[in-house]
C-alpha cells in the first residue's frame, strides 16, 4: 500500500492544475450550500426566539375609538390569553438633516410597560418617564438612517399641532422587525419611523382619554384564531373597526415571512443545483481521469495488486479531492454567511442575530460531493480492472471506422477538419458529456446573473413606466376633490392627480385577502397601469381592474365578480366585475374609477391622497411646506422610494446574486479547463504520433483545440436555453403576494455567459498549448506490448 500511496502523491502532483480546478468546483458548491442554509436557519431562529420572548401578538385590530371597558369583554373571549388597547396614529415629522417630510407612527406605552404585549427592546437609552410628555423611544432603523442619537430632538405634527419631541431611548418591538409603512411594499428607514410615547400625553394629544383605537391580542396555545377574530369583529363593529386580522396580514411579519420563504428557496434549490452540477462535473472529470490510467491499472494488476487495493487507491484519490475542496469551501461558506448575516442586521431589527455553522449542512454538502466523487472513481476503476492485464497494457483498442451518413460532408473538409469531426463522432458519449458539462456552467452563469436582470426590469417597469409622479401625498382623513386646487398652488407643483385608497377585504368563493381599492381618474398619467403586453391600461368608467397576482390568489380573471368589504367603517359591502388585469411587480390592488367607487360607497367622491408632478428646482421648498401641513399624513418622493428599494431588496439580491456569479465563474473555468486537459491526456499519444509523422506543433495544437472549441460552441446555446428555463423557474419560486421578479433575461446576460465561457476556453487553450509544445516524442516510440 505504501507504493500505491506514493503513486497517489505523484499522480496528484502531476495533475495538480486539474485537481486545483476540481477542488475549486467542490469548494464553490460547499460554500454556497453552507452560506444559504446557514443564513436561512439564522433568520428562522432569530424570529422564533424574539417573538416568544418579547410577546409578539397573534391578532390585531384598529378602530376609530373604543372605550376602555370593552377590553374586559374582549379578555373574556374563549382562547384570548391577553389583550391590550393602545393609541396608534400616524404623524408628519420634520427630521433634522432630512429634506423631505418623514412619516411617523406614534404608539402609546401603558402605565406598566413590563406588562405590554409586543415588548420594547431598548438598544440604547431609557424609557420615557412620567411627567415628561415630550420624551419618546424611537425605532432603531429610523435612527440609524437619519443618524439620530439619544438626546436628539425632532418635530411632529400631532393632531394638527407642532410638537418638539426628545429621543430618550432607541429600540424596537416584534411588530416592527421590518419598519414598513402600512401602504408600502418595502421599508424606507429614512422616511418612516416608530415613536413610542407614554399613554397619558398621547391620549391628551389625540383626545383619546379613556379610549383606545388599536388592539393587540395574544391567544392561548391551541386556540382557534379564526374564532377569536370572528368574536372580536362582532364586538368592535360598532366602534368603526377595520376588521381584526392575524399575523399573516400584519405588515412586518408578512414581509419577514416572505423573506424567509425566499430564503428557504435559496437555501435548498440554488445550493441543490450547485451540488448536483458539482456532482455531475466531478463524476465526469474523475471518470475520464481514471479511465485515462487504464494501462497503469493493468500494470498494477500484473504486479499482483488485488482489485480491492486498487479500488481503495482511486477512492482515496477521489476523497482527497473532495476533502481539499471542503477545507476551502467550509471556511469560505462560514465567512460569506457571516457577511450575509451582517447584511440582514441592516434590514431586520432583532436583539440577537448571528450566523452559526450548521453541522447538518456541512455533512450534506460534503457527503454529496464524496458520494459523487467516490462513485465516479470506483465506477471507472471497476471498468478498467475488468480488462485483463495483458490487454490493458496494450492500450485501449481504437474505435472501429465506418462510413458515416455525413461522409459526403467529410469529403469536402480538409484532412485536419475531417480528423476533428471523426474524433467527435467516434466518441459520442464523451462528446455529449463534455457538452453537458460546459452547458451546465453556462446555465449557472445565467442563473446567477438573472437577479440583476430582474431588478433592472422591476426598476424600469415600476419606478419609471408605471410611476410617473415625483411625489405622493397622503391625507390623514379623506378630503373632498376640491383639495386638488389647494395642492396645485403649492410651490413647484405642475400637475395633480387625486386618488382614493380604501382599505378593504376582497373575497371570491372561499378565498379572501385584505388589500386596497384604488380610485383613480380615467386619464391618469402620473400613475399608470401596465398590462401584460407592456401597454398602458386606462381605468374604465365601469368595472374594476385587478393585478394578475391578486387575481390568481383569489381565483379571479376577466369577467368574474369580486366581493369588496370596506374596512374603514364608511361604506357597505359591494360586488364589482373584473374587466381587465394589470401586470404589477410590486404590491397588489383593485383599481376603479373614483366616481364608480363613490357610487358603490354611496358618498361623494373623496381623495385619500394625490400624485404630484413637481419642478426639480422647487422640490426642497415643497418639502418644507408639506412638513407644516396638518392635514398631510405622509409624503414620499419617487426618487427616494427608488433609493429605498435599492437599499433593501435590491442590495440583498445583488449581494447574493454576486456570490452566485462568482461561484459560477469558478465552476465554468474548472469544467472547461479539465475537459481540455483530459482531452489532451486521452489523445496525447495520437497527437505525438502526428508530430512524428510530420505535423507541426501549430497543426497538432489546432486539431486538439478545434475539437474543444466545437464542443464549447455547441454547449453555449444549449446552456443558454437551460439558463433561460432556470430563470423562468426562479421567477415563479421567488414570487410573493407583495412583489415578484419578472422572468426577464437580458441580452447582456447571455453575452456575459458567452464571454466568461469564451475566456475560460481561451485560458484553457493557452495552458493546453504549453503542454502540446512540450510533448515527448520519444515516448511515442516506446512499446507496451
Amino acid at each position: 500500500m505504501r507504493k500505491l500511496n506514493l503513486k497517489l502523491a505523484r499522480d496528484s502532483w502531476h495533475m495538480k492544475s486539474q485537481l486545483v480546478a476540481i477542488v475549486l468546483i467542490v469548494a464553490s458548491a460547499v460554500a454556497t450550500f453552507i452560506t444559504m442554509r446557514g443564513s436561512y436557519d439564522a433568520l428562522v431562529r432569530a424570529r422564533s426566539s424574539y417573538y416568544a420572548e418579547y410577546r409578539f401578538p397573534h391578532v390585531f385590530a384598529h378602530v376609530r375609538r373604543a372605550p376602555r371597558p370593552v377590553l374586559s369583554v374582549i379578555r373574556e373571549i374563549p382562547g384570548v390569553r391577553a389583550a391590550e388597547g393602545r393609541i396608534v396614529s400616524s404623524v408628519n415629522m420634520d427630521v433634522p438633516g432630512l429634506p423631505e417630510p418623514a412619516t411617523g407612527r406614534i404608539v402609546s406605552i401603558p402605565r406598566r410597560p413590563e406588562e405590554m404585549l409586543s415588548l420594547l427592546y431598548l438598544r440604547r437609552g431609557r424609557m420615557p418617564e412620567p411627567g415628561h410628555d415630550a420624551e419618546v423611544v424611537a425605532s432603531e432603523q429610523f435612527c440609524k438612517a437619519n443618524r439620530l442619537r439619544t438626546g436628539d430632538s425632532l418635530s411632529a405634527v400631532i393632531n394638527g399641532r407642532w410638537r418638539e419631541l426628545e429621543i430618550v431611548g432607541i429600540g424596537f418591538s416584534p411588530e416592527y422587525v421590518n419598519e414598513i409603512a402600512t401602504a408600502s411594499a418595502f421599508p424606507d428607514h429614512a422616511r418612516f419611523g416608530v415613536l413610542w410615547m407614554l399613554e397619558e400625553p398621547v391620549a391628551a394629544a389625540f383626545a383619546m382619554r379613556g379610549a383606545w383605537n388599536d388592539l393587540v391580542i395574544s391567544i392561548s396555545p391551541g386556540a382557534d384564531e379564526r374564532q377569536v377574530i370572528a368574536h372580536v369583529d362582532r364586538l368592535l363593529e360598532r366602534y368603526g373597526s377595520g376588521g381584526a386580522y392575524g399575523r399573516m396580514d400584519q405588515v412586518s411579519h408578512r414581509f419577514l415571512e416572505e423573506e424567509i420563504a425566499q430564503d428557504r428557496v435559496t437555501a435548498t434549490v440554488i445550493p441543490g443545483i450547485f451540488l448536483l452540477v458539482s456532482a455531475f462535473l466531478i463524476h465526469m472529470v474523475l471518470s475520464r481521469l481514471v479511465a485515462s490510467q487504464r494501462d497503469q491499472i493493468a500494470i498494477l494488476k500484473a504486479f499482483g495488486y488485488d482489485s480491492w487495493s486498487i479500488a481503495l487507491h482511486y477512492l482515496g484519490f477521489a476523497i482527497g479531492v473532495v476533502v481539499a475542496g471542503s477545507l476551502v469551501g467550509i471556511p469560505a461558506g462560514i465567512w460569506l454567511g457571516s457577511e450575509l448575516a451582517e447584511l440582514y442586521r441592516k434590514f431586520f431589527s432583532f436583539p440577537d442575530f448571528s450566523f452559526r455553522t450548521n453541522p447538518a449542512a456541512i455533512l450534506v454538502a460534503v457527503g454529496v460531493s464524496i458520494v459523487s466523487a467516490a462513485a465516479a472513481a470506483l465506477g471507472a476503476a471497476r471498468r478498467a480492472m475488468s480488462v485483463p492485464p495483458a490487454e490493458g497494457m496494450r492500450g485501449e483498442m481504437p474505435a472501429a471506422f465506418a462510413s458515416s451518413r455525413a461522409a459526403w460532408l467529410e469529403k469536402r473538409l480538409s484532412p485536419g477538419a475531417r480528423m476533428v469531426v471523426r474524433s467527435i463522432g467516434r466518441r459520442p458519449v464523451r462528446a455529449a458529456l463534455s457538452i453537458i458539462g460546459i452547458a451546465l456552467a453556462v446555465m449557472i452563469l445565467i442563473a446567477g446573473r438573472y437577479t440583476f436582470d430582474a431588478l433592472d426590469a422591476v426598476i424600469d417597469t415600476h419606478f419609471r413606466r408605471a410611476m410617473r409622479d415625483d411625489a405622493t401625498v397622503s391625507f390623514i382623513e379623506p378630503r373632498s376633490m376640491s383639495v386638488q386646487y389647494e395642492l396645485a398652488r403649492l410651490p413647484g407643483v405642475t400637475s395633480v392627480e387625486l386618488f382614493r385608497a380604501l382599505p378593504v377585504r376582497m373575497s371570491s368563493k372561499n378565498r379572501s385577502r385584505r388589500g386596497v381599492v384604488m380610485g383613480m381618474s380615467q386619464d391618469a398619467g402620473l400613475r399608470r397601469l401596465i398590462g401584460g403586453d407592456g401597454r398602458q391600461i386606462h381605468v374604465p368608467p365601469r368595472g374594476a381592474i385587478i393585478t394578475e397576482k391578486l387575481g390568481r390568489v383569489l381565483g379571479l380573471s376577466r369577467g368574474d365578480e369580486i366581493h369588496v368589504e370596506p374596512l374603514d367603517g364608511r361604506g357597505r359591502p359591494f360586488a364589482v366585475q373584473i374587466v381587465a388585469t394589470t401586470d404589477e411587480l410590486i404590491g397588489g390592488a383593485l383599481y376603479m374609477h373614483h366616481d364608480e367607487l363613490a357610487r358603490y360607497l354611496r358618498e361623494p367622491a373623496l381623495a385619500s391622497g394625490a400624485w404630484l408632478s413637481v419642478e426639480r428646482s422647487s422640490r426642497q421648498e415643497l418639502s418644507r411646506v408639506l412638513k407644516t401641513l396638518p392635514t398631510v399624513g405622509g409624503t414620499s418622493f419617487r426618487e427616494a422610494m427608488l433609493q429605498s428599494f435599492a437599499d433593501t431588496i435590491a442590495e440583498n439580491l445583488r449581494i447574493s446574486g454576486g456570490a452566485l456569479v462568482f461561484f459560477a465563474c469558478v465552476i465554468a473555468f474548472g469544467v472547461i479547463y479539465n475537459s481540455a486537459r483530459i482531452a489532451l491526456s486521452e489523445r496525447g499519444r495520437d497527437l505525438a504520433t502526428l508530430r512524428v509523422i510530420g505535423f507541426t506543433r501549430r497543426e497538432v495544437g489546432t486539431l486538439l483545440l478545434a475539437e474543444q472549441t466545437i464542443l464549447t460552441l455547441i454547449a453555449i446555446p444549449v446552456g443558454s436555453l437551460m439558463g433561460w428555463g432556470i430563470a423562468q423557474w426562479f421567477s415563479r419560486l421567488f414570487e410573493s403576494e407583495d412583489y415578484r421578479l419578472p422572468a426577464d433575461v437580458s441580452l447582456l446576460t447571455f453575452v456575459f455567459a458567452f464571454l466568461i465561457v469564451s475566456g475560460a476556453t481561451i485560458l484553457s487553450a493557452a495552458a493546453v498549448w504549453n503542454r502540446v509544445r512540450s510533448l515527448d516524442l520519444i515516448e511515442v516510440l516506446k512499446t507496451r506490448e
